[in-house]
């Protein structure tokens, strides 16, 4: 293991430098400090949390020798100070309308306000310039001053603020010296889903046990208005530990609402509903040990501990999550991250390749992936409102097959903005769709080398007189079908359109049309043949639908694929 040292001439002179700076990260503050109310978290019937704790209106903050006291202003939202969920980072939350005002016993200097995931600063100083760079706004006094006011126009996350003032105390360098363990696979499950499931035989009244959450990661519970008996698996992709060595599976995860007659179980039996197991490639699962069992029920993550994989190295393996539960108890079980140390090599992970999910639509908006925008928590219905959907808003890009997405707004109001919404917690067969509004664009991008001819989305909710207008071509819209249908100018089609929206619509799906010159160098080849409703093709090929979505070689619906071998490309026909 290398370790880094400073020299002390190094360290004095790094000290110097950060002399007059001292950084406040929201996870670490101490909240006897904040002013404000104080709401407890709020859970649902089925166990999950409709809202999480917080300091809502927050009031002030007292941050060493610095006063920050916020107003809500002519904001829909108050100021918060804000988590996620249990376990991930704290933030303060600011809303369009609403202001910040921070007051130093001293003459400010410099202030950095970082974000964990704004686009831009959405504030205006009442003094001083700033300037927005790498999710970090960093604003200068022009003048001697001990305040400064923050006008915000937008939603603003704080994770961290650094003042520079005459009054700054001397934080001197931490050096971290890096860990022993290597991570061979560390997967965060709230952002893949590289896991396959095996839902079991599931009773009328229950349409799925695993599920993917952008907030929790894995979730297994078999309760929707009632408990039901289950048994299902989340499995892993394959990890090639040929050449790991003492690997260990390491995990996080939450147990909840596991209560018989309404009152909770003895926290000892829930390894009675949870298993972790692991077999080799195509071979007999085995079942391996938690060594650490939560003391309590609650949502808050703890860590598995490390399990022993040492007998599996050398080998291609895959590791089964099964929750079980009965007609009396079944509780919630979630899991945000999966990692395997190890030494030596590997850990190479090969995802499952699977068909895409059967509809109408061969592109659907559930399927988006790699998705970049501000995330908003699923709210409760208050008074006599409706509950709201955990959405990205604005929503910037995202890949959904190999096409990808980009969105833009011209709207100066938060709720106008390009939106990817996802089902609610409650819907068993909710769809994500894509809301767009006035002043809104979105930008299809295909594969390179595939031309589009012809884009119909599914859709709805669409605005009476709704015009849309297409970077070329035409675009037609059928009320009736609720459906928006583009046609290239161009015999040949085109890689690339953008669409122009002056109403609101939300589209849950696309099919796409390609031209058959959308393939570069067709060529039929001996090593590409069909045998029934298969494609057998070289290894390392890669099989795609005629639209350009990617799929795997068996039990293919008949259609023209295209498959991709090295430096050749084929066009064949199943019947």
């Amino acid at each position: 293991m290398k370790k880094t040292l400073l020299t002390l001439a190094a360290a004095m002179t790094l000290c110097s430098a950060l002399a007059a700076d001292v950084t406040y990260e929201m996870t670490n503050i101490d909240t006897s400090l904040l002013k404000g109310e104080y709401q407890e978290t709020t859970y649902k019937e089925d166990g999950s949390v409709s809202a999480w704790a917080r300091w809502q209106p927050l009031e002030s903050m007292t941050l060493g020798n610095y006063t920050l006291t916020f107003e809500q202003g002519e904001a829909t939202n108050a100021p918060a100070f804000y988590t996620a969920k249990e376990g991930s980072a704290w933030t303060i939350r600011t809303y369009g309308g609403s202001s910040m005002t921070i007051t130093s016993s001293e003459n400010l200097k410099t202030i950095i306000l970082t974000t964990d995931n704004s686009k831009s600063f959405t504030g205006t100083p009442s003094t001083g310039a700033g300037e927005f760079a790498d999710k970090s706004y960093t604003w200068t006094a022009t003048a001697d001053t001990k305040t400064v006011t923050f006008s915000f126009t937008g939603t603003f996350r704080i994770a961290s603020i650094t003042f520079s003032d005459e009054s700054a105390e001397v934080t001197p360098p931490v050096v971290t010296p890096p860990a022993d363990d290597k991570n061979l696979v560390n997967i965060d499950l709230k952002n893949d889903n590289s896991f396959t499931f095996e839902q079991g035989d599931l009773p009328e009244g229950l349409s799925q046990v695993w599920s993917y959450d952008s907030r929790y990661g894995l979730k297994a519970s078999a309760y929707t208005d009632q408990v039901f008996a289950s048994d299902a698996w989340a499995i892993s992709p394959v990890v090639d530990l040929t050449n790991a060595e003492k690997p260990a599976l390491n995990f996080h995860y939450a147990v909840n609402q596991f209560k018989l007659n309404g009152t909770n179980i003895n926290i000892a039996e829930v390894t009675k509903y949870i298993f972790v197991n692991v077999r080799e490639e195509g071979g007999e699962w085995a079942p391996l040990t938690i060594p650490t069992i939560p003391t309590s029920f609650s949502w808050n993550y703890i860590d598995s501990g490390d399990i022993d994989l040492s007998a599996y190295a050398g080998k291609k393996i895959q590791i089964g999550f099964r929750y079980t539960s009965t007609n009396e108890v079944a509780g919630t079980w979630e899991i945000d991250t999966f990692t395997i140390k190890g030494e030596g090599e590997g850990g190479t992970v090969t995802p499952p390749v699977t068909p895409p999910a059967e509809s109408d639509y061969a592109i659907l908006v559930n399927n988006a992936q790699e998705i970049d925008g501000t995330f908003v928590e699923e709210q409760p219905a208050v008074g006599n409102g409706f509950p709201t959907a955990a959405h990205y808003q604005p929503v910037y890009s995202c890949l959904i097959g190999d096409y990808y997405f980009s969105f833009n707004g011209t709207s100066d109001k938060e709720n106008q903005q390009p939106a990817l919404y996802l089902p609610m917690s409650t819907s068993a067969n909710g769809n994500s769709n894509f809301r767009m509004y006035s002043g809104c664009s979105m930008t299809i991008e295909a594969p390179e080398a595939t031309m589009m001819k012809t884009i119909t989305a599914d859709c709805s909710n669409i605005d009476t007189d709704l015009t849309v207008t297409a970077s070329e071509g035409t675009v037609a819209i059928d009320n009736a079908a609720q459906t928006l249908t583009w046609t290239a100018a161009s015999a040949d089609g085109v890689n690339k359109v953008t669409f122009n929206f002056d109403k609101k619509i939300r589209m849950y799906g696309f099919n796409i049309e390609t031209g058959s010159d959308s393939v570069e160098d067709i060529e039929e080849s001996q090593a590409v043949f069909v045998i029934g409703n298969s494609i057998v093709a070289p290894e390392g090929s890669h099989i795609y639908h005629i639209n350009g979505v990617e799929t795997n070689g068996s039990n293919l619906a008949a259609g023209i694929y295209v498959v991709r071998y090295g430096n050749k490309t084929a066009k064949v026909v199943v019947k």
